[in-house]
């Protein structure tokens, strides 16, 4: 017989054996019935299965996934298309279980169906993924928290946000009220001003004219009555009327004598009523003194007021000062 085929295909098994015995993933090739034809080295060391214990075995011995139903729907599927890698849970002999992603392709050899999967321990990968996502929880932990404090936070500030506007709007308001009070304030203050000056003005009007009065009214009739000789009791008692009027109208003489610095109480009685009018013959009988000297007064007080060898009228210069 010629078995150069035979011997050519032996060939080529032995090397797809050593590539497949030196691969990183463990490779089987399985018929539709689930079990295994064909298992690498890394797949006996992966499940700590030899290779006869393994070729005695079918996918729902080694898979926590796929029962033999759900393996022949994953099978035919395979057929038809090429499906993504999956991921799965893989028993091991002491039944032991750990992750891993197969990578499945379905083909026909001599007309009959297989398939072949590559597949790789994942178990590293998932507990990275673990950490990862466990990383990930707790910081998105730590950012729920602390976007909860920062609310919170936002919200107290928004608070004493709107109580320092509502403050500021008190505050502008009793600025408003006190501007308006100090404005109302001042309007009271100058018409108490005014009234103060009018009163002052009243008032000083009023001594003017007691003044007056007294010595117009009163002083020259004392006078008179004087004149006439009097008996003594009579006379004392015409002395003590004079003494009184003088004593009442004395204040309103001591303001006059402001006026008039440099005078004498004299000539200052003489000035006042020589500004109230009277003559010097008048005044001579209300002060009870001779003519001449009312003239000599009144000299002295052009003198001291600046009015001597000047033609101006001394009572309208009088009248003038008093104002």
């Amino acid at each position: 017989m010629d078995i150069t085929e035979l011997k050519k295909a032996e060939e080529e098994i032995e090397k797809f054996k050593f590539i497949s015995d030196n691969a990183i993933d463990a490779q089987f090739l399985v018929g539709r019935d689930a079990r295994f034809l064909y298992v690498n080295k890394i797949a006996c060391r992966m499940f700590n299965y030899s290779e006869k214990e393994f070729l005695t075995l079918r996918v729902p011995d080694v898979d926590a996934i796929y029962d033999l139903a759900k393996f022949q729907e994953l099978f035919d599927s395979l057929q038809k298309e090429q499906l993504p890698p999956i991921e799965t849970i893989n028993i091991r002999k002491d039944r032991s279980v750990f992750p891993a992603e197969i990578a499945v392709t379905g083909y026909q050899m001599d007309g009959k169906p297989y398939m072949f999967a590559a597949l790789r321990d994942i178990t590293i990968r998932k507990k990275a993924e673990e950490i990862l996502q466990k990383a990930y929880n707790e910081s998105e932990m730590r950012v729920r928290v602390q976007t909860s404090r920062l609310s919170k936070t936002n919200k107290k500030l928004l608070a004493e946000i709107n109580e320092h506007k509502k403050t500021e709007k008190r505050l502008l308001k009793a600025e408003e009220d006190l501007t308006n009070h100090v404005s109302d304030l001042k309007e009271i203050n100058t018409a108490l001003n005014v009234l103060l000056k009018q009163r002052e003005s009243d008032k000083q009007e009023l001594e003017q004219n007691i003044l007056s009065n007294v010595k117009r009214l009163i002083m020259p009739y004392l006078g008179k009555i004087r004149k006439l000789g009097p008996k003594s009791k009579e006379l004392t008692y015409l002395n003590i009327l004079e003494s009184n009027i003088n004593e009442i109208i004395s204040p309103f003489t001591q303001k006059m004598s402001s006026k008039f610095l440099g005078f004498t109480p004299k000539e200052i009685e003489i000035a006042d009523l020589i500004k109230d009018g009277q003559h010097d013959k008048d005044i001579a009988e209300i002060l009870n003194i001779a003519l001449e000297t009312v003239k000599s007064h009144r000299q002295n007080i052009r003198k001291k007021l600046g009015l001597y060898s000047k033609r101006t009228n001394l009572r309208t210069h009088l009248l003038y000062l008093s104002k």
